[in-house]
């Protein structure tokens, strides 16, 4: 476990063994593999801050769990903040939309000239960098629970009658 931006992030087992396992299915060098390993951890923190941040901004205590297949910011809420559903829809949207300014940001660099495209191994951090930010955060605003598209649906029709039914119902 550790802190940033004083929140706490603990990071299970798992992740750490999925993130290489999902790096090793597509190379068998090492350092590509690592590569990704650096990408993957650093984009879903980023985007988990992105939702931490936002909730922290709005009277909620923020802490970060990096699982097996992700990342999870878990709020407290000590002063009894309204979380209103604008509020809820904006925490959820917060980390993709983190993610997407970071994987803009290294575009711009490379289109910027930035970031030399000299090396394979520049080359595919870039690659994966884009990817897991942009097409990664793309897929997660898909209306499927329990990704972030599926959370912001769920909190749009939270007080609507059978809301939640309704939310899983569009997931499906």
């Amino acid at each position: 476990m550790f802190r940033i931006f004083g929140i706490p992030v603990t990071v299970r087992p798992m992740f750490l063994f999925v993130t290489l396992f999902l790096g090793a299915s597509s190379s068998t060098d090492p350092i590509n593999i690592g590569i990704w390993f650096v990408v993957v951890f650093i984009s879903i923190l980023i985007h988990e801050l992105g939702h931490a941040l936002t909730g922290r901004a709005m009277g909620l205590e923020p802490q970060i769990l990096l699982h097996g297949f992700g990342g999870l910011a878990i709020f407290s809420n000590p002063r009894d903040v309204d979380v209103s559903i604008p509020r809820s829809v904006a925490i959820t949207l917060a980390g993709p939309f983190a993610g997407f300014a970071f994987g803009a940001l290294v575009y711009l660099a490379v289109y910027a000239g930035l970031a030399r495209l000299d090396t394979p191994y520049l080359v595919t951090a870039i690659s994966y960098l884009l990817w897991v930010n942009i097409g990664w955060g793309l897929v997660n605003l898909l209306p499927i629970m329990p990704l972030d598209g599926g959370q912001v649906v769920a909190a749009v029709l939270r007080r609507v009658p059978r809301g939640q039914l309704i939310s899983y119902v569009v997931s499906a």
